[in-house]
């Protein structure tokens, strides 16, 4: 019975040590471990633009989409039509083979409009 009880306490502290990780990542602007975790098993790949890693927003299906700028990877990423030239898009797509399939990024920030 005490062996049970010390793996649940373990267990409990382990889950408790990663979601306060998580909740300081999101809080500092940084993309959080449960994010990444989210991409890989959508199959997305980690992008980068200007040295930031982008935070992944889950799938987008037939968008009307407009290139935009390459990433620091390499793979071109492209902007909703609708969004003026000069200025920064708040999202981010990555079409995938197909190019109907994408995937939707966006530059991390600070919650509830914190500097």
């Amino acid at each position: 019975m005490k062996i049970r009880k010390f793996w649940k306490r373990i267990l409990l502290t382990l889950l408790v040590v990663l979601v306060a990780t998580d909740l300081t990542l999101w809080w500092n602007a940084k993309v959080p471990l449960s994010d990444r975790l989210y991409r890989v098993v959508s199959g997305a790949p980690e992008i980068h633009l200007d040295g930031a890693l982008l935070y992944y927003e889950g799938r987008l299906d037939n968008s009307a989409v407009v290139e935009y700028r390459p990433s620091d990877e390499g793979l071109y990423l492209y902007k909703s039509f609708d969004i003026p030239d000069g200025q920064v898009p708040p999202y981010y797509y990555k079409l995938g083979m197909d190019n109907f399939v994408g995937f939707k990024y966006s530059k991390m920030h600070r919650p509830f409009g914190m500097q």
